[in-house]
């Protein structure tokens, strides 16, 4: 996928010299365990193994919530992607989908946290098919253009949720062993930012 280069910026903070020649991809995790809501979700080993999994059921609404801080490295205007890995943890028999949705909202420093009228919802259907058990797998949202507003030390508030009660999730295969019906065990929720250089200078708490 190409990047997306927005206009340089002055050489003043040292975005302009350097963007052209070190923008590139990458990763702000975010752990599951850390997710607001975790501690609501099945928590079973995997398979037979000791290590244990956070998992989203399918005969209700589990849910996640997270907050994604642009780093000093983030080149401003960039489009960002959040996405959810995970692991469906049941072997259906013909093909079921997983129904994940949710909503997200920018906090650029100095604003407030806006109310839901503001924030802009998503939907993700991702197939499960036959075979594809413990597989590793991505749902991803579409690319999100931040507003004009947005530059390091903002905030994407993203939250995640498992429509297990909705009609459109048909994955109700059950897994084996533990909660039977937590079917979808959960590895990671990064966010995907475009950096383009070392950090901002002399910018610590960047607001405009």
């Amino acid at each position: 996928m190409a990047l997306d280069v927005p206009p340089l910026f002055s050489a003043g903070d040292l975005r302009g010299p350097l963007a052209a020649g070190l923008i590139g991809w990458d990763d702000i995790q975010g752990g599951i365990a850390t997710g607001v809501g975790a501690t609501l979700l099945a928590n079973d080993a995997f398979s037979n193994t000791p290590f244990r999994l956070l998992c989203f059921r399918h005969t209700q609404d589990d849910s996640l919530s997270f907050t994604y801080q642009m780093p000093h490295r983030w080149q401003p205007g960039t489009v960002v992607r959040p996405h959810l890995h995970y692991l469906p943890l049941a072997d259906p028999a013909v093909a079921q989908n997983i129904r994940f949705a949710g909503q997200y909202v920018w906090v650029p420093a100095g604003t407030p946290l806006g109310a839901n009228a503001v924030w802009t919802p998503f939907t993700i259907d991702a197939p499960v098919l036959p075979g594809d058990i413990n597989q590793h797998k991505i749902a991803a949202l579409p690319l999100i253009t931040p507003p004009a507003t947005a530059i390091e030390s903002s905030v994407l508030c993203v939250f995640w949720i498992r429509n297990g009660l909705s009609g459109a999730d048909t994955y109700t295969t059950n897994k084996a062993s533990g909660t039977l019906a937590a079917n979808v065990g959960l590895l990671s929720a990064d966010c995907h930012v475009q950096v383009a250089k070392g950090g901002t200078n002399p910018l610590e708490f960047p607001t405009s």
